[in-house]
């Protein structure tokens, strides 16, 4: 029960965290441009972990504040997906529906995420990063998918105490 309970905090924060992802409004220029090879572009990622009280429920868990910055290179792109895998047991999945953006324009996704009190105690925490999405073209007003990509990360954090 703990376990769902966990899952749905996750989810409600990856939720609250994605409102700076992608953007809503259509392109205004309704002709395809030229067709250009894409290039997703990690600017900025990093992940930490910390022991610290949860104020929802006045426990000890593992805290994940994440930092990621993106954009695109050479065509519009979107974000599909985004999954945060903890110590191969925990994981959030945020699936994202909107307009690609365009190249060069640098998106941020700032998440905390919080985990059991199993995590908090040990000493590091392996964390497993992954996206995927595609590149588009506008074609009529509507975004044409030219080309899927995918982007992963693994690393283990120390947890700070």
């Amino acid at each position: 029960m703990r376990q769902i309970g966990v899952l749905f905090v996750l989810l409600s924060v990856a939720l609250y965290g994605c409102r700076d992802l992608g953007t809503t409004a259509p392109p205004e220029d309704g002709s395809p441009p030229a067709q250009v090879s894409g290039k997703f572009v990690v600017d900025e990622y990093t992940v930490d972990c910390q022991a610290k009280v949860n104020p929802r429920n006045d426990s000890v868990q593992a805290w994940f504040p994440v930092k990621l910055r993106y954009h695109f290179e050479g065509s519009p792109g979107a974000v599909s997906t985004i999954s945060f895998i903890f110590d191969k047991q925990l994981g959030v999945t945020l699936s994202i529906d909107g307009w690609p953006d365009s190249a060069g324009v640098m998106r941020s996704y700032t998440p905390n995420y919080w985990t059991s009190t199993r995590l908090a105690q040990q000493d590091s925490v392996l964390v497993e990063c992954k996206l995927d999405g595609y590149y588009a073209a506008n074609v009529g007003g509507a975004p044409e998918i030219i080309d899927t990509w995918a982007w992963r990360n693994e690393c283990k954090v120390a947890v700070r105490h």
